[in-house]
């Protein structure tokens, strides 16, 4: 029975339910575990208390907030980077370009 409003039936949360077939025939497999949606809930938690803390820090060094900004856009760009040298070296190796690969064959 669906609840008011919604559009979806009310599954309970133990239920298992049906898992379409992929592409390929196969099965797809549970990518997100309950122990990594946890850590996803607490990094948006963090995350959020990070935000929060620029405005405090913003309160106390005034006109000098830029520069931990400034430091921040250097050490992203050394990671950058970083990461663009090992896509260059290896780019087969990572997830994304081997999916995009099958795909365009």
């Amino acid at each position: 029975m669906p609840r008011g409003g919604s559009r979806s039936p009310n599954i309970p949360v133990g239920a298992s339910l049906s898992v379409p077939e992929g592409p390929e025939g196969g099965k797809l497999n549970r990518a997100i575990t309950p122990g990594l949606l946890l850590f996803f809930i607490v990094g948006d938690i963090l995350g959020g208390g990070i935000y929060a803390l620029v405005g405090e820090v913003a309160g106390e060094t005034g006109g000098a907030i830029w520069a931990a900004f400034l430091l921040a856009l250097v050490m992203a760009a050394f990671t950058a980077g970083s990461y663009a040298e090992l896509v260059s070296k290896y780019p087969r190796a990572g997830g994304a370009g081997l999916y995009a690969h099958r795909a365009f064959k």
